[in-house]
C-alpha cells in the first residue's frame, strides 16, 4: 500500500477543528449555566469568578485531548510518509 486515502491524510486537521469547537462550545454552555444559576447574585461574587475560571480550565482540558490526538496523528502520518511510502530504489525495482 503506497498511498493512504485523502480523509486519513487530513484527519489531524479534523482533530484541530474539533478541539476548537469543543473549547468554544464548553465555554458557551458553561457560561450560560453560570448565568442561569447565579441570576440573583452579583457578577463579581467570589463563587461566580471561581465557576468561570473552572469552566475555562475545564474547556482547555477537554479541548487539549483532541488537539493532542491531532498532533499524535500528524507525527504518525509523517513517519509513515518517510518510512513506508518512500520511493522505490533501483535495487527494489529490479527484484
Amino acid at each position: 500500500m503506497k498511498t493512504l486515502p485523502d480523509y486519513v491524510m487530513r484527519s489531524p486537521s479534523f482533530c484541530y477543528v474539533l478541539g476548537a469547537l469543543i473549547f468554544v462550545g464548553y465555554i458557551g454552555v458553561g457560561m450560560y449555566e453560570i448565568a442561569a444559576q447565579n441570576q440573583y447574585q452579583f457578577d463579581s461574587s467570589p463563587m461566580t469568578v471561581a465557576l468561570r475560571l473552572r469552566t475555562i480550565l475545564d474547556a482547555l482540558n477537554y479541548a487539549s485531548y483532541s488537539v493532542t490526538s491531532g498532533i499524535f496523528l500528524h507525527v504518525q502520518l509523517a513517519i509513515w510518509r518517510t518510512v513506508v511510502a518512500r520511493p522505490s530504489t533501483d535495487k527494489e525495482a529490479t527484484e
